[in-house]
């Protein structure tokens, strides 16, 4: 159930923006058929973190909200996944070792603010290179 409503979700986005299946694939760097089994919310389709933030940004909208708004996951739950997801980038050796990040020292507010700087650099470098 949660997949058919955030394939309707990200299909009423895709349509109000007046986007094609076709234009969404190209910027997503995905099949058109992945975006539109990922619409009709197939069982078979593998969802990933990746691919919904790229939707998300072809939207021009956060990830989070995506998520929340679709019903896919509850806001508590989507602050936890996405922190997990900042701990684990964080986490890795090379970037803890060039940056000295002490990411176990951090609060769950100075989480949310590595969280929302990391998604502020990603969508300018997105839109400035986007094709």
């Amino acid at each position: 159930m949660r997949r058919k409503k955030l394939g309707e979700y990200i299909r009423f986005q895709r349509k109000i923006r007046h986007m094609s299946l076709q234009q969404l694939a190209k910027m997503c760097k995905v099949s058109v058929t992945h975006i539109s089994r990922l619409e009709r919310g197939l069982e078979t389709i593998y969802i990933d973190l990746e691919l919904l933030y790229r939707i998300a940004i072809s939207f021009h909208i956060p990830l989070e909200k995506m998520l929340e708004e679709s019903g896919y996951i509850e806001q508590d739950k989507v602050d936890r996944a996405l922190y997990q997801e900042v701990e684990t980038f964080l986490g890795q050796p090379h970037i803890r070792n060039y940056y000295d990040i002490q990411i176990e020292a951090l609060d769950i507010k100075q989480k949310k603010e590595v969280y929302d700087q990391l998604l502020r650099t990603l969508h300018n470098i997105s839109y400035t290179y986007r094709k």
